[in-house]
């Protein structure tokens, strides 16, 4: 039976294990990938030493990220959709940051390797939104290792976003989802709207960008 992978992305406290959470109801054989991102022995010391540990940082990400979705994304009996909070593009996309060119160039030929031989999303869902609201979440949320995030490295990281989700696009369903700042916990309409349009395009299997916008009052507008 198919296993249908929908794939939530963004920059780091855009809300993307929220999201996955909110969602998943709608399908009633649904399974949450969360990352595990507290098995990487390497966060809180790159944090501390970019320079140093950044390349151990993205590799071991990448494992961790390759070994849960290439067990999860396996041919199943029956009909199961996964919902993950990352892709194996998340990886690629920080990776094109926090490395330099030479390490990144070791880190791609691994990467697309692994990348070869993983199922790829049906769809996926680009959480987009101011990136002070990143900054807000993050300062919220109090986790000791992201004290040190500054603006300008979330901005390059959205950069990176915009730029790897267009090339994405020519190989799948991408749905440019910019919420601003609605809380979606407080929005269901949204999320009930949301999840009409990714299964409509799960239907539709047509690849390209999708861009929806979130509005204060309750309301979700699909942008041409």
């Amino acid at each position: 039976m198919a296993t249908i992978h929908i794939a939530i992305e963004g920059n780091i406290a855009a809300g993307k294990t929220t999201l996955a959470h909110l969602i998943a109801p709608y399908w009633k054989n649904s399974i949450l990938a969360l990352e595990p991102f507290d098995k990487n022995p390497f966060l809180e010391q790159f944090y501390n030493d970019p320079n140093k540990y950044a390349l151990a940082l993205e590799l071991s990400f990448l494992a961790l990220r390759y070994e849960q979705l290439s067990r999860l994304l396996q041919p199943s009996l029956f009909e199961q959709v996964i919902i993950s909070d990352h892709s194996l593009f998340r990886s690629w996309v920080f990776a094109g940051v926090t490395l330099p060119e030479a390490e990144f160039t070791l880190f791609e030929r691994l990467y697309y390797i692994m990348n070869k031989s993983l199922k790829k999303p049906d769809v996926i869902v680009k959480i987009t939104a101011p990136v002070e609201r990143y900054l807000h979440q993050i300062k919220h949320r109090n986790r000791t290792f992201e004290t040190g995030i500054s603006i300008d490295y979330l901005h390059q990281i959205e950069d990176r976003y915009k730029e790897i989700m267009k090339q994405l696009a020519n190989l799948m369903p991408v749905i440019d989802f910019q919420i601003g700042w609605v809380d979606l916990i407080e929005k269901p309409i949204i999320i009930n709207e949301l999840t009409k349009i990714i299964k409509q395009v799960l239907e539709s299997g047509k690849q390209g960008l999708i861009p929806i916008m979130a509005e204060e009052h309750g309301r979700l507008l699909k942008k041409m």
